[in-house]
This record gives C-alpha cells, sequence and structure tokens, in this order.
C-alpha cells in the first residue's frame, strides 16, 4: 500500500492573499529523503459550462499572463479569502466573466488540476 511522505520540515517561503509557496523536506516510504519540494497552496477555483436556452456553451477569451497567450475557456476564476460555498464563487464568476446568470447550477466534479505541485481543488459546474 501507497503512503504518503513523512514531512521533516517544511517553511513557508511566500504567502499572499492568493496562493503561498511551502518548500518541504520530506523522506519516502523507501527511505530516499527529497531535500526541496516546492508545493504550491493556491486559491480554489471555480469554473462554470453554461448552455444558453439555444443549447450554446458560453466561451470566454482571455489573456493568460503566466502561459503569455490569449484562450477560449469557459468562465471562472478563484474563490476570495474565506469563501467556501463553490456553487457561489462560480455563480459571481460566470456573472463577472460574461454578464450571464442562470438559473440552476449543478455541480459536474471536482478534482485536483495539479496536485503534484499545488494543493487547490477545482469545482466544475454546469449551468
Amino acid at each position: 500500500m501507497i503512503k504518503p511522505w513523512k514531512i521533516l520540515e517544511s517553511r513557508q517561503t511566500f504567502r499572499d492573499q492568493f496562493l503561498g509557496l511551502r518548500t518541504d523536506r520530506c523522506v519516502r516510504e523507501d527511505g530516499h529523503i527529497i531535500p526541496t519540494y516546492h508545493a504550491v497552496e493556491q486559491t480554489p477555483w471555480g469554473t462554470v459550462y453554461p448552455v444558453t436556452d439555444a443549447g450554446n456553451i458560453v466561451l470566454i477569451r482571455e489573456y493568460r499572463h503566466a502561459a503569455k497567450i490569449i484562450l477560449t475557456s469557459p468562465p471562472g476564476g478563484v474563490s476570495d479569502p474565506g469563501e467556501t460555498d463553490w456553487e457561489a464563487v462560480a455563480r459571481r464568476e460566470l456573472a463577472e466573466e460574461t454578464g450571464y446568470h442562470a438559473r440552476e447550477f449543478r455541480l459536474v466534479g471536482t478534482c485536483y488540476p495539479y496536485p503534484a505541485g499545488q494543493d487547490n481543488e477545482l469545482h466544475f459546474y454546469l449551468a
């Protein structure tokens, strides 16, 4: 059975209102020591797949600076500090990014978008 790594030392190397960077020193079950493992502590996100009454999916185009690219994608975004109502986050992001409001939201699923490097959850909604 796979077991979590044991954290020998952990320190916060950066923190602001949206994310943190934690640096851990870990030991695996086989005794191998990972001297420096960086983990991004990211704010949870909500992403919405809005479908209009005509059956069209509403997408947005926006510039994503980290990748330096303009993408077409479903609307969504991060929660504000302390928020835990993911549907409310998704509703807000849909309105902010598209001007649309939906009668109904259904949680489609939750995932960890990049679990090897960050700890946040991504909540998907059909609206």
